[in-house]
């Protein structure tokens, strides 16, 4: 799940990875880009989390929409994990600070 400008970073990413959208289904992977992302848009994110085991939320700076997805999916028997600034034991994943950019570093393919 990216949000605003971090899902066209994503894509471009993607792209100098020689991927498209339509390359990502056989590596078991979807994208979703909220339309709104305060409040979440519930309905999109059930669909986007429906069967899935893990979610990864780009988004800069608050982790506004990882918070949401968090306590959406919460309370559900089968419930996907959620990470975004910090990876599933707490490390630091995506920056808090500044923006974050698909030319800061080389994509590593």
């Amino acid at each position: 799940m990216a949000v605003g400008k971090s899902f066209h970073d994503l894509m471009e990413v993607l792209q100098r990875c020689g991927l498209g959208a339509d390359d990502l289904p056989a590596l078991g992977l979807r994208l979703y880009k909220p339309g709104l992302v305060f409040p979440l848009d519930a309905e999109g994110a059930d669909r986007f989390c429906e069967g899935l085991s893990h979610v990864l939320v780009i988004e800069e700076k608050a982790s506004v929409v990882e918070q949401q997805l968090e306590d959406r999916v919460f309370n559900r028997a089968r419930r996907p994990t959620v990470c975004g600034k910090q990876d599933l034991e707490g490390h630091p994943l995506l920056a808090w600070t500044g923006q974050l950019s698909p030319r800061a570093s080389p994509p590593r393919c």
